[in-house]
């Protein structure tokens, strides 16, 4: 019974261990394509915007109006040239999408730069469709 509890306390090390390692090397390997700052950001001709709740009365939550505000920024120190909007409109009376468009129009954003994904339902749909529906290369 003790050596079985000595290898199970040897495995959950092992795994904290391991996770540890892990998630240091995956903040390496990102380190380089990672931002913090819009100014930071190499160009890119289109900004994806992955959509978030969006309030009853069709206001942005906190964190999409936060997303969407990045991205009028990178729009305005010239970072990006258009607007992919991704998010979910499966629903009727449920529109991200155009929830973000209107904030955009209201910020003086022209709907010419705007393109709408009504079907970016989580991430994984959302960049699915950027590279293989909307053909974008660089993500």
């Amino acid at each position: 019974m003790k050596r079985l509890l000595n290898i199970l306390v040897f495995l959950v090390i092992g795994v904290i261990v391991f996770a540890i390692g892990l998630q240091f090397h995956i903040k390496r390997l990102a380190q380089p394509i990672t931002h913090t700052s819009v100014l930071e950001a190499p160009h890119a001709y289109t900004g994806i915007v992955l959509g978030a709740s969006v309030k009853a009365n069709g206001n942005l939550s906190a964190i999409l109006q936060d997303r969407v505000d990045a991205a009028l920024m990178a729009y305005q120190e010239k970072k990006i040239e258009r607007f992919l909007l991704s998010g979910d409109h499966a629903q009727k009376g449920y529109d991200e999408v155009n929830a973000m468009k209107k904030y955009l129009n209201k910020k003086g954003v022209p709907d010419s730069v705007i393109f709408l994904d009504h079907a970016g339902l989580d991430t994984y749909d959302s960049m699915f469709r950027a590279k293989n529906i909307f053909k974008l290369t660089r993500l």
